[in-house]
Protein backbone atom coordinates (compact mmCIF):
# COMPACT_ATOMS: atom_id res chain seq x y z
CA UNK A 1 0.00 0.00 0.00
CA UNK A 2 0.98 3.65 -0.31
CA UNK A 3 2.17 4.90 3.11
CA UNK A 4 -0.18 7.60 4.42
CA UNK A 5 -0.39 10.31 7.08
CA UNK A 6 -2.90 13.03 7.94
CA UNK A 7 -2.07 16.43 6.47
CA UNK A 8 -1.97 18.06 9.91
CA UNK A 9 1.37 16.39 10.52
CA UNK A 10 2.95 19.11 8.35
CA UNK A 11 0.91 21.99 9.78
CA UNK A 12 3.61 23.31 12.18
CA UNK A 13 6.17 23.50 9.36
CA UNK A 14 3.72 25.00 6.87
CA UNK A 15 2.50 27.64 9.35
CA UNK A 16 6.03 28.61 10.37
CA UNK A 17 7.18 28.94 6.78
CA UNK A 18 4.16 31.06 5.87
CA UNK A 19 4.70 33.36 8.85
CA UNK A 20 8.42 33.67 8.04
CA UNK A 21 7.74 34.49 4.39
CA UNK A 22 9.40 31.32 3.14
CA UNK A 23 8.37 29.84 -0.27
CA UNK A 24 6.21 27.08 1.19
CA UNK A 25 4.18 26.58 -2.01
CA UNK A 26 7.35 26.04 -4.03
CA UNK A 27 8.66 23.51 -1.52
CA UNK A 28 5.34 21.64 -1.55
CA UNK A 29 5.54 21.46 -5.34
CA UNK A 30 9.10 20.12 -5.16
CA UNK A 31 7.93 17.09 -3.17
CA UNK A 32 4.71 16.68 -5.21
CA UNK A 33 2.37 17.99 -2.52
CA UNK A 34 1.01 20.97 -4.45
CA UNK A 35 -2.46 19.74 -3.45
CA UNK A 36 -1.67 20.07 0.28
CA UNK A 37 -4.99 20.89 2.04
CA UNK A 38 -4.18 23.95 4.16
CA UNK A 39 -7.66 23.94 5.73
CA UNK A 40 -8.14 20.19 6.30
CA UNK A 41 -5.60 18.70 8.73
CA UNK A 42 -7.33 15.32 8.72
CA UNK A 43 -7.09 14.67 4.96
CA UNK A 44 -4.82 11.69 4.15
CA UNK A 45 -1.72 12.51 2.10
CA UNK A 46 1.20 10.27 1.06
CA UNK A 47 3.75 9.79 3.83
CA UNK A 48 6.90 9.71 1.67
CA UNK A 49 6.50 13.22 0.22
CA UNK A 50 5.47 14.50 3.67
CA UNK A 51 8.75 13.21 5.09
CA UNK A 52 10.62 14.66 2.10
CA UNK A 53 9.08 18.06 2.90
CA UNK A 54 10.39 17.94 6.48
CA UNK A 55 13.85 16.90 5.28
CA UNK A 56 14.11 19.59 2.60
CA UNK A 57 12.83 22.30 4.91
CA UNK A 58 15.35 21.25 7.57
CA UNK A 59 18.19 21.30 5.06
CA UNK A 60 17.21 24.81 4.01
CA UNK A 61 16.57 26.28 7.46
CA UNK A 62 18.93 24.35 9.72
CA UNK A 63 19.16 20.94 11.42
CA UNK A 64 17.26 22.15 14.52
CA UNK A 65 14.23 23.32 12.53
CA UNK A 66 11.69 21.04 14.21
CA UNK A 67 12.42 22.55 17.60
CA UNK A 68 12.11 26.05 16.16
CA UNK A 69 8.79 25.49 14.38
CA UNK A 70 7.01 23.50 17.11
CA UNK A 71 5.17 25.37 19.86
CA UNK A 72 2.21 24.69 22.13
CA UNK A 73 -0.05 25.78 19.26
CA UNK A 74 1.36 22.95 17.12
CA UNK A 75 -0.49 20.25 19.05
CA UNK A 76 -4.08 21.29 18.16
CA UNK A 77 -2.88 22.14 14.63
CA UNK A 78 -2.20 18.43 14.07
CA UNK A 79 -5.92 17.80 13.74
CA UNK A 80 -7.87 15.00 15.39
CA UNK A 81 -4.88 13.33 17.02
CA UNK A 82 -3.91 16.64 18.63
CA UNK A 83 -7.42 17.09 20.01
CA UNK A 84 -7.33 13.56 21.36
CA UNK A 85 -4.06 14.30 23.16
CA UNK A 86 -5.27 17.59 24.64
CA UNK A 87 -8.50 15.97 25.84
CA UNK A 88 -6.55 13.78 28.24
CA UNK A 89 -6.43 14.08 32.00
CA UNK A 90 -2.64 13.95 32.28
CA UNK A 91 0.50 13.86 30.18
CA UNK A 92 0.75 10.12 30.83
CA UNK A 93 -2.78 9.54 29.57
CA UNK A 94 -2.16 11.79 26.56
CA UNK A 95 0.86 9.74 25.45
CA UNK A 96 -1.17 6.54 25.87
CA UNK A 97 -4.02 7.98 23.82
CA UNK A 98 -1.70 9.19 21.06
CA UNK A 99 -0.23 5.69 20.79
CA UNK A 100 -3.74 4.20 20.62
CA UNK A 101 -4.90 6.74 18.01
CA UNK A 102 -1.79 6.55 15.82
CA UNK A 103 -3.20 3.89 13.42
CA UNK A 104 -5.92 6.42 12.54
CA UNK A 105 -3.32 9.15 11.93
CA UNK A 106 -0.53 7.40 10.04
CA UNK A 107 0.69 4.11 8.63
CA UNK A 108 4.10 2.46 8.92
CA UNK A 109 4.88 4.05 12.29
CA UNK A 110 4.29 2.59 15.75
CA UNK A 111 4.58 4.19 19.18
CA UNK A 112 4.86 1.96 22.23
CA UNK A 113 4.48 3.25 25.78
CA UNK A 114 5.72 1.43 28.88
CA UNK A 115 5.55 2.37 32.56
CA UNK A 116 9.05 2.16 34.01
CA UNK A 117 10.61 3.00 37.35
CA UNK A 118 10.32 6.74 37.86
CA UNK A 119 8.17 7.53 34.86
CA UNK A 120 7.10 6.51 31.34
CA UNK A 121 9.20 5.28 28.40
CA UNK A 122 7.97 6.02 24.87
CA UNK A 123 9.53 4.38 21.82
CA UNK A 124 8.89 5.10 18.16
CA UNK A 125 9.61 2.64 15.33
CA UNK A 126 9.14 2.86 11.56
CA UNK A 127 8.17 0.29 8.96
CA UNK A 128 9.86 2.34 6.23
CA UNK A 129 13.54 2.40 5.38
CA UNK A 130 14.85 5.82 6.40
CA UNK A 131 18.42 7.02 6.04
CA UNK A 132 20.19 8.45 9.10
CA UNK A 133 19.57 12.09 8.19
CA UNK A 134 15.87 11.52 7.59
CA UNK A 135 15.52 9.48 10.77
CA UNK A 136 17.20 12.29 12.72
CA UNK A 137 14.80 14.95 11.43
CA UNK A 138 11.70 12.79 11.94
CA UNK A 139 12.68 11.73 15.46
CA UNK A 140 13.55 15.30 16.41
CA UNK A 141 10.09 16.39 15.24
CA UNK A 142 8.32 13.74 17.31
CA UNK A 143 10.35 14.69 20.39
CA UNK A 144 9.50 18.37 19.86
CA UNK A 145 5.78 17.57 19.62
CA UNK A 146 5.81 15.51 22.83
CA UNK A 147 7.70 18.33 24.54
CA UNK A 148 5.03 20.79 23.34
CA UNK A 149 2.36 18.49 24.74
CA UNK A 150 4.12 18.53 28.12
CA UNK A 151 4.25 22.33 27.95
CA UNK A 152 0.44 22.36 27.85
CA UNK A 153 0.61 20.83 31.32
CA UNK A 154 2.96 23.57 32.51
CA UNK A 155 6.12 21.44 32.50
CA UNK A 156 9.36 23.41 32.32
CA UNK A 157 12.11 22.40 29.90
CA UNK A 158 13.85 20.09 29.67
CA UNK A 159 10.80 17.87 30.14
CA UNK A 160 12.58 14.58 29.42
CA UNK A 161 14.84 12.66 31.74
CA UNK A 162 16.46 11.05 28.73
CA UNK A 163 16.20 11.37 24.94
CA UNK A 164 17.88 8.83 22.66
CA UNK A 165 17.69 9.58 18.95
CA UNK A 166 19.63 9.13 15.74
CA UNK A 167 22.43 11.73 15.48
CA UNK A 168 22.59 13.88 12.37
CA UNK A 169 25.33 12.45 10.10
CA UNK A 170 27.10 15.85 9.96
CA UNK A 171 25.95 17.89 12.95
CA UNK A 172 25.56 15.11 15.49
CA UNK A 173 23.37 16.17 18.43
CA UNK A 174 25.00 19.41 19.56
CA UNK A 175 22.38 21.58 17.83
CA UNK A 176 19.68 20.03 20.03
CA UNK A 177 21.34 20.71 23.39
CA UNK A 178 19.85 24.23 23.65
CA UNK A 179 16.41 22.55 23.64
CA UNK A 180 17.14 19.23 25.37
CA UNK A 181 20.17 20.00 27.53
CA UNK A 182 22.33 17.07 28.53
CA UNK A 183 19.40 14.64 28.40
CA UNK A 184 19.96 13.90 24.69
CA UNK A 185 22.20 11.03 23.64
CA UNK A 186 22.75 8.86 20.54
CA UNK A 187 20.30 6.02 20.04
CA UNK A 188 22.01 2.65 20.16
CA UNK A 189 19.61 0.98 17.72
CA UNK A 190 18.33 3.96 15.71
CA UNK A 191 15.00 4.03 17.57
CA UNK A 192 13.66 7.15 19.28
CA UNK A 193 13.32 6.74 23.05
CA UNK A 194 11.81 9.39 25.31
CA UNK A 195 11.82 8.97 29.09
CA UNK A 196 9.21 11.19 30.71
CA UNK A 197 9.78 11.48 34.49
CA UNK A 198 6.80 10.85 36.76
CA UNK A 199 6.66 14.48 37.89
CA UNK A 200 5.99 15.46 34.26
CA UNK A 201 3.93 12.42 33.23
CA UNK A 202 1.51 12.91 36.14
CA UNK A 203 0.87 16.59 35.46
CA UNK A 204 -2.76 17.53 34.82
CA UNK A 205 -3.74 18.16 31.22
CA UNK A 206 -7.50 18.63 31.48
CA UNK A 207 -8.19 21.12 28.71
CA UNK A 208 -11.46 19.66 27.40
CA UNK A 209 -14.76 19.55 29.30
CA UNK A 210 -15.76 16.09 28.04
CA UNK A 211 -12.86 14.34 26.28
CA UNK A 212 -13.55 11.13 24.33
CA UNK A 213 -12.66 7.86 26.01
CA UNK A 214 -9.91 5.62 24.69
CA UNK A 215 -12.61 3.23 23.51
CA UNK A 216 -14.21 6.09 21.61
CA UNK A 217 -11.11 6.93 19.61
CA UNK A 218 -11.99 4.31 17.00
CA UNK A 219 -15.73 4.95 17.04
CA UNK A 220 -16.98 5.54 13.52
CA UNK A 221 -13.44 5.44 12.14
CA UNK A 222 -11.29 3.07 10.15
CA UNK A 223 -7.53 2.79 10.61
CA UNK A 224 -5.77 4.77 7.91
CA UNK A 225 -4.37 1.62 6.32
CA UNK A 226 -7.95 0.52 5.53
CA UNK A 227 -7.90 -3.00 4.11
CA UNK A 228 -4.14 -2.79 3.53
CA UNK A 229 -4.47 -2.92 -0.25
CA UNK A 230 -2.55 -0.82 -2.73
CA UNK A 231 -5.74 0.17 -4.53
CA UNK A 232 -7.43 1.27 -1.29
CA UNK A 233 -4.61 3.63 -0.36
CA UNK A 234 -4.23 4.77 -3.98
CA UNK A 235 -7.87 5.88 -4.02
CA UNK A 236 -7.20 8.23 -1.09
CA UNK A 237 -4.17 9.73 -2.81
CA UNK A 238 -6.02 10.11 -6.12
CA UNK A 239 -8.83 11.97 -4.33
CA UNK A 240 -6.30 14.36 -2.77
CA UNK A 241 -4.42 14.90 -6.04
CA UNK A 242 -7.62 15.71 -7.91
CA UNK A 243 -7.93 18.93 -5.91
CA UNK A 244 -4.94 20.34 -7.82
CA UNK A 245 -4.67 18.75 -11.22
CA UNK A 246 -4.91 15.31 -12.72
CA UNK A 247 -3.15 12.40 -11.01
CA UNK A 248 -0.78 10.28 -13.08
CA UNK A 249 0.42 6.75 -12.58
CA UNK A 250 3.98 8.07 -12.29
CA UNK A 251 3.03 10.30 -9.35
CA UNK A 252 1.17 7.51 -7.57
CA UNK A 253 4.01 5.04 -8.07
CA UNK A 254 6.50 7.55 -6.66
CA UNK A 255 4.27 8.14 -3.62
CA UNK A 256 4.35 4.40 -3.01
CA UNK A 257 8.10 4.12 -3.52
CA UNK A 258 7.55 1.82 -6.50
CA UNK A 259 8.46 1.77 -10.16
CA UNK A 260 5.59 2.30 -12.57
CA UNK A 261 5.87 -1.29 -13.78
CA UNK A 262 5.73 -2.70 -10.26
CA UNK A 263 2.84 -0.39 -9.39
CA UNK A 264 0.88 -1.60 -12.44
CA UNK A 265 1.62 -5.23 -11.65
CA UNK A 266 0.43 -4.92 -8.06
CA UNK A 267 -2.75 -3.19 -9.14
CA UNK A 268 -3.34 -6.03 -11.61
CA UNK A 269 -2.92 -8.50 -8.74
CA UNK A 270 -5.83 -6.68 -7.09
CA UNK A 271 -7.85 -6.91 -10.33
CA UNK A 272 -7.80 -3.21 -11.13
CA UNK A 273 -5.90 -0.60 -13.15
CA UNK A 274 -4.87 3.01 -12.69
CA UNK A 275 -7.45 4.15 -15.26
CA UNK A 276 -10.21 2.32 -13.43
CA UNK A 277 -9.16 3.81 -10.08
CA UNK A 278 -9.07 7.33 -11.49
CA UNK A 279 -12.47 6.95 -13.15
CA UNK A 280 -14.03 5.44 -10.04
CA UNK A 281 -12.76 8.18 -7.71
CA UNK A 282 -13.84 10.88 -10.15
CA UNK A 283 -17.27 9.27 -10.29
CA UNK A 284 -17.69 9.31 -6.51
CA UNK A 285 -16.38 12.86 -6.09
CA UNK A 286 -18.41 14.25 -8.99
CA UNK A 287 -21.72 12.78 -7.85
CA UNK A 288 -21.07 13.78 -4.22
CA UNK A 289 -20.11 17.33 -5.23
CA UNK A 290 -23.17 17.78 -7.43
CA UNK A 291 -25.50 16.28 -4.85
CA UNK A 292 -24.01 18.38 -2.07
CA UNK A 293 -24.73 21.63 -3.88
CA UNK A 294 -22.69 24.79 -3.65
CA UNK A 295 -20.79 24.08 -6.88
CA UNK A 296 -21.84 24.38 -10.48
CA UNK A 297 -21.27 21.57 -12.95
CA UNK A 298 -18.61 23.74 -14.58
CA UNK A 299 -16.76 24.15 -11.26
CA UNK A 300 -16.93 20.42 -10.54
CA UNK A 301 -15.66 19.62 -14.04
CA UNK A 302 -12.71 21.98 -13.62
CA UNK A 303 -11.80 20.69 -10.14
CA UNK A 304 -11.85 17.05 -11.19
CA UNK A 305 -9.75 17.53 -14.30
CA UNK A 306 -12.39 17.28 -17.03
CA UNK A 307 -11.38 19.31 -20.05
CA UNK A 308 -14.89 20.61 -20.61
CA UNK A 309 -18.20 20.60 -18.77
CA UNK A 310 -19.62 18.46 -21.56
CA UNK A 311 -17.14 15.71 -20.64
CA UNK A 312 -18.47 15.69 -17.08
CA UNK A 313 -22.05 15.71 -18.35
CA UNK A 314 -21.42 12.63 -20.51
CA UNK A 315 -19.67 10.87 -17.64
CA UNK A 316 -22.49 11.58 -15.18
CA UNK A 317 -25.08 10.36 -17.71
CA UNK A 318 -23.05 7.18 -18.16
CA UNK A 319 -22.83 6.58 -14.40
CA UNK A 320 -26.35 7.57 -13.32
CA UNK A 321 -28.46 7.88 -16.45
CA UNK A 322 -29.18 11.49 -15.44
CA UNK A 323 -27.70 14.87 -16.40
CA UNK A 324 -25.85 16.82 -13.65
CA UNK A 325 -28.61 19.43 -13.27
CA UNK A 326 -31.12 16.70 -12.43
CA UNK A 327 -28.90 15.35 -9.64
CA UNK A 328 -28.48 18.85 -8.21
CA UNK A 329 -32.23 19.57 -8.41
CA UNK A 330 -33.22 16.16 -7.01
CA UNK A 331 -31.01 16.47 -3.94
CA UNK A 332 -32.04 20.08 -3.37
CA UNK A 333 -35.64 18.92 -3.16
Amino acid sequence: MIPLIRAGALAPFVSWMQAAGRPVDALLREVDLSYYPFDDPDMPIPLRPAIAFVVRASRLEGPDLSYRVVSKESVPALGRIGRIALGSGSVREAIDRVAAALPFHSTYVVISVHPVHGGVMMREAWGLRLDDETRHFVQQYVAALIQALCAHAGAATPVFGRVALMPHPVHGLSHLRPFLGETVEPSRDGTLELFVPAEVANRSLRLASSPPSLAGIAAGSTPLRGDGSLSGSARLVVAAMLSDGTPTIERLAAAGGLSVRTFQRRLAEENTTFSHLLGSVRHELAVASLAGGGQTASEVASRLGYGQQSSLTRAVRRWTGLPPRTIVRRDAE
